[in-house]
């Protein structure tokens, strides 16, 4: 595909190089770009990510669809907010042997639900609204894993995705 052939050319991200972050050279060129277009928005991302963590089992589509849709959220969020740090922070690890665990935490000023579902704030009409954890629950089951969103509005209004997905 078009976004692929992008990532893996660097040329939808302005020639940023690609830091190793894992064995999987799309999910690394996916991170650098975020973390390049979250300093553009005065937001650090901090990966803390196992070496060995390997995402291959994944098609490069739904790696790009799974963190790309989660990370820009968080970046979205964060962006709002009034901090004077703002800060994301993107774990991925192995969890005894048998899952990646994906876990990201950010701010945010406001959340919407409706029920147990988030709904999107974005005030743009014209850009597709609410389909981005919607994309994200449908790769987590399709890799038969589990997808949790949590909003902490008592204490700092953090909000915390965990993805596990089993190790195929």
């Amino acid at each position: 595909s078009d976004v692929l052939r992008d990532l893996a050319a660097g040329s939808g991200m302005n020639k940023i190089t690609a830091v190793k972050y894992s064995s999987n050279r799309i999910l690394n060129a996916l991170l650098s770009e975020k973390k390049a277009v979250a300093l553009k928005k005065n937001v650090e991302i901090e990966y803390m990510i196992e070496p060995n963590v390997n995402m291959n089992f994944m098609s490069d589509l739904d790696v790009i669809s799974l963190f790309g849709n989660l990370i820009d959220n968080a970046v979205r969020a964060e962006s709002e907010c009034t901090l004077d740090k703002k800060i994301i922070k993107v774990n991925l690890f192995e969890s005894e042997g048998k899952f990646n665990v994906l876990y990201i935490r950010n701010h945010f000023l406001h959340v919407q639900k409706k029920g147990l579902a988030f709904i999107s704030t974005k005030k743009d009409e014209t850009e597709q609204h609410g389909i981005g954890l919607k994309n994200v629950e449908h790769i987590v089951q399709k890799y038969g894993g589990v997808f949790t969103a949590e909003s902490q509005e008592e204490k700092e209004n953090i909000f915390e995705v965990t993805v596990c997905l089993p190790k195929v």
